[in-house]
């Protein structure tokens, strides 16, 4: 770091640790939820006669394993917030601190957009808006850390290619 101590740094450095750790874990883990979500729709051979019959199983250990990632999931995001915390009160200055905490509601939006979208057609409309919003933040807040002149190059590249991702994710998904 060119304006950071070496305490501030290792501080530092131990944020972004706990950051990439619990993008890890709540990335992996919703991904083993969907497959197991997945595979046993697929293979479940339940029909409408079986429904009608009331010979429905609503419980099986696929829906308990996809449950279990799912509360890894939820532990995974719980981290990441408090890491976002964390690394944003090691920041060198006001205005990296804020950016971080930019980011940090942007992906707050990202994820009260995801449990409202569950609601029927307003809820469809109101997650698009919160989408829009947390995407706006997230390219500002990384566009800004990306410019820092408090960072070193390596972290301004990281920061950018962030925001780079967010745009693709912004393309694609919106």
């Amino acid at each position: 770091m060119e304006n950071i101590t070496a305490g501030q740094n290792n501080v530092w450095k131990s944020s972004i640790d706990s950051l990439i750790t619990a993008i890890w874990i709540y990335t992996l883990c919703s991904i083993v939820a969907n497959i197991i979500d997945t595979v046993s729709s697929v293979t479940s051979n339940l029909d409408i006669a079986d429904i009608m019959n009331g010979n429905v199983q609503f419980f099986d250990a696929s829906d308990i394993a996809s449950a279990a990632f799912g509360i890894f999931v939820i532990i995974g995001y719980y981290l990441f917030f408090k890491a976002l915390d964390t690394f944003s009160n090691h920041q060198a200055n006001d205005t990296d601190k804020e950016n971080v905490l930019k980011v940090k509601s942007g992906y707050l939006l990202l994820l009260i957009g995801t449990f409202i979208d569950i609601i029927p057609i307003i809820g469809s409309f109101i997650a698009f808006v919160l989408y829009i919003i947390s995407y706006v933040k997230l390219i500002g807040g990384y566009g800004a850390l990306s410019k820092s002149y408090m960072l070193n190059a390596s972290c301004k590249k990281g920061f950018s290619t962030a925001k780079k991702s967010i745009k693709m994710i912004d393309f694609f998904f919106i």
